[in-house]
Protein backbone atom coordinates (compact mmCIF):
# COMPACT_ATOMS: atom_id res chain seq x y z
CA UNK A 1 0.00 0.00 0.00
CA UNK A 2 1.38 3.40 -1.02
CA UNK A 3 0.75 6.34 1.24
CA UNK A 4 0.31 9.57 -0.68
CA UNK A 5 1.04 12.93 0.93
CA UNK A 6 1.47 16.60 0.06
CA UNK A 7 5.01 17.94 -0.38
CA UNK A 8 7.16 19.08 2.52
CA UNK A 9 10.06 21.44 1.70
CA UNK A 10 13.15 21.78 3.89
CA UNK A 11 15.84 24.41 3.29
CA UNK A 12 19.07 23.31 5.01
CA UNK A 13 20.74 26.74 4.71
CA UNK A 14 18.10 29.49 4.47
CA UNK A 15 20.61 32.38 4.57
CA UNK A 16 23.69 32.38 2.37
CA UNK A 17 26.35 34.89 1.41
CA UNK A 18 28.67 35.01 -1.58
CA UNK A 19 31.01 37.58 -3.12
CA UNK A 20 30.40 39.16 -6.49
CA UNK A 21 31.59 37.16 -9.52
CA UNK A 22 31.56 33.79 -7.70
CA UNK A 23 29.11 30.86 -7.81
CA UNK A 24 26.84 29.73 -4.97
CA UNK A 25 24.70 26.61 -4.48
CA UNK A 26 21.23 26.94 -2.96
CA UNK A 27 19.81 23.66 -1.65
CA UNK A 28 16.25 22.44 -1.22
CA UNK A 29 15.09 19.04 0.08
CA UNK A 30 11.61 17.89 -0.94
CA UNK A 31 9.51 15.05 0.42
CA UNK A 32 6.19 14.05 -1.13
CA UNK A 33 4.27 11.29 -2.88
CA UNK A 34 3.42 11.21 -5.67
CA UNK A 35 6.76 12.87 -6.48
CA UNK A 36 6.14 16.61 -6.72
CA UNK A 37 7.09 18.94 -9.53
CA UNK A 38 9.86 21.23 -8.27
CA UNK A 39 10.47 24.75 -9.55
CA UNK A 40 12.82 27.55 -8.48
CA UNK A 41 11.82 31.23 -8.51
CA UNK A 42 13.51 34.60 -7.99
CA UNK A 43 11.20 37.57 -7.48
CA UNK A 44 8.21 35.44 -8.59
CA UNK A 45 9.87 34.66 -11.95
CA UNK A 46 10.44 30.97 -12.66
CA UNK A 47 14.11 30.16 -13.24
CA UNK A 48 15.40 27.90 -15.99
CA UNK A 49 18.85 26.51 -16.81
CA UNK A 50 20.80 29.25 -18.58
CA UNK A 51 24.08 31.15 -18.30
CA UNK A 52 23.07 32.49 -14.84
CA UNK A 53 21.39 29.47 -13.22
CA UNK A 54 21.89 25.70 -13.19
CA UNK A 55 19.18 23.55 -11.64
CA UNK A 56 19.85 19.95 -10.68
CA UNK A 57 17.39 17.44 -9.21
CA UNK A 58 18.22 14.08 -7.72
CA UNK A 59 15.53 11.71 -6.48
CA UNK A 60 16.98 9.66 -3.62
CA UNK A 61 13.82 7.54 -3.28
CA UNK A 62 10.17 7.57 -4.38
CA UNK A 63 9.42 10.18 -1.72
CA UNK A 64 12.63 12.25 -1.45
CA UNK A 65 14.18 14.65 -3.97
CA UNK A 66 17.17 16.92 -3.49
CA UNK A 67 17.46 19.93 -5.75
CA UNK A 68 20.24 22.51 -6.06
CA UNK A 69 20.15 25.86 -7.77
CA UNK A 70 23.64 27.07 -8.69
CA UNK A 71 23.79 30.82 -9.19
CA UNK A 72 26.64 31.29 -11.67
CA UNK A 73 29.04 34.26 -11.57
CA UNK A 74 26.92 36.31 -9.19
CA UNK A 75 26.29 39.94 -9.97
CA UNK A 76 24.32 42.50 -7.95
CA UNK A 77 20.91 41.54 -9.43
CA UNK A 78 21.31 37.93 -8.20
CA UNK A 79 21.12 38.91 -4.52
CA UNK A 80 17.73 38.51 -2.90
CA UNK A 81 15.18 35.83 -2.10
CA UNK A 82 14.91 32.56 -4.03
CA UNK A 83 11.95 30.20 -3.64
CA UNK A 84 11.94 26.44 -4.05
CA UNK A 85 8.36 25.30 -4.76
CA UNK A 86 7.10 21.71 -4.77
CA UNK A 87 3.65 20.70 -5.97
CA UNK A 88 1.76 17.43 -6.40
CA UNK A 89 -1.96 16.59 -6.63
CA UNK A 90 -2.25 16.74 -2.81
CA UNK A 91 -0.78 20.18 -2.25
CA UNK A 92 1.98 22.74 -2.57
CA UNK A 93 4.88 23.70 -0.31
CA UNK A 94 7.68 26.23 -0.65
CA UNK A 95 10.85 27.30 1.11
CA UNK A 96 13.01 30.37 0.72
CA UNK A 97 16.74 31.02 0.55
CA UNK A 98 18.12 34.51 1.07
CA UNK A 99 21.34 35.21 -0.87
CA UNK A 100 23.28 38.31 0.16
CA UNK A 101 26.65 39.82 -0.65
CA UNK A 102 29.82 38.72 1.12
CA UNK A 103 33.11 40.59 1.05
CA UNK A 104 35.21 37.43 0.70
CA UNK A 105 34.31 34.43 -1.50
CA UNK A 106 32.72 31.49 0.29
CA UNK A 107 34.33 28.13 -0.52
CA UNK A 108 33.06 25.80 -1.87
CA UNK A 109 31.88 26.28 -4.57
CA UNK A 110 33.60 29.59 -5.19
CA UNK A 111 37.33 29.07 -5.13
CA UNK A 112 37.78 27.14 -8.34
CA UNK A 113 38.81 23.98 -6.52
CA UNK A 114 37.30 20.74 -7.71
CA UNK A 115 36.19 18.83 -4.66
CA UNK A 116 34.15 15.75 -3.99
CA UNK A 117 32.76 15.56 -0.45
CA UNK A 118 32.92 12.23 1.37
CA UNK A 119 29.21 11.60 0.80
CA UNK A 120 27.71 12.78 -2.46
CA UNK A 121 24.46 11.65 -4.10
CA UNK A 122 25.04 9.82 -7.37
CA UNK A 123 23.48 12.58 -9.50
CA UNK A 124 25.70 15.25 -7.93
CA UNK A 125 28.73 12.98 -8.26
CA UNK A 126 28.04 12.67 -11.99
CA UNK A 127 27.64 16.45 -12.36
CA UNK A 128 30.85 17.06 -10.37
CA UNK A 129 32.79 14.61 -12.50
CA UNK A 130 31.38 16.17 -15.67
CA UNK A 131 32.67 19.57 -14.51
CA UNK A 132 36.18 18.07 -14.37
CA UNK A 133 36.21 16.93 -18.00
CA UNK A 134 38.10 20.03 -19.20
CA UNK A 135 40.47 20.18 -16.22
CA UNK A 136 44.15 19.36 -16.62
CA UNK A 137 45.15 15.84 -15.64
CA UNK A 138 47.18 15.96 -12.42
CA UNK A 139 50.73 14.66 -12.26
CA UNK A 140 50.31 12.17 -9.45
CA UNK A 141 53.95 11.09 -9.44
CA UNK A 142 55.44 14.62 -9.18
CA UNK A 143 57.78 13.82 -12.07
CA UNK A 144 56.62 16.61 -14.30
CA UNK A 145 55.56 13.90 -16.75
CA UNK A 146 52.34 12.00 -17.01
CA UNK A 147 52.52 8.23 -17.26
CA UNK A 148 50.15 8.24 -20.23
CA UNK A 149 52.19 8.47 -23.47
CA UNK A 150 49.18 10.05 -25.22
CA UNK A 151 49.42 13.03 -22.86
CA UNK A 152 53.18 13.31 -22.51
CA UNK A 153 54.42 11.84 -25.77
CA UNK A 154 56.69 9.56 -23.78
CA UNK A 155 56.44 7.41 -20.70
CA UNK A 156 60.09 7.81 -19.74
CA UNK A 157 61.03 9.53 -16.51
CA UNK A 158 63.13 12.67 -16.89
CA UNK A 159 66.86 12.19 -16.88
CA UNK A 160 68.67 13.63 -13.88
CA UNK A 161 71.95 15.33 -14.68
CA UNK A 162 74.61 15.15 -12.01
CA UNK A 163 76.70 18.24 -11.43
Amino acid sequence: MEVQFAPVVTIPRPRLQQALQYDMDLECHVEGYPPPTITWFKDEVQLMNNQHYRISKFRTSDEFTETTLRVVTIDQRHYGTFTCKAQNKLGTAAGQVELSEAIEPVCPPACGHHYLPAVLPLGELFMSLMSLKDSPIPDVNNTGLHQDPEINGSNKAPEIQES
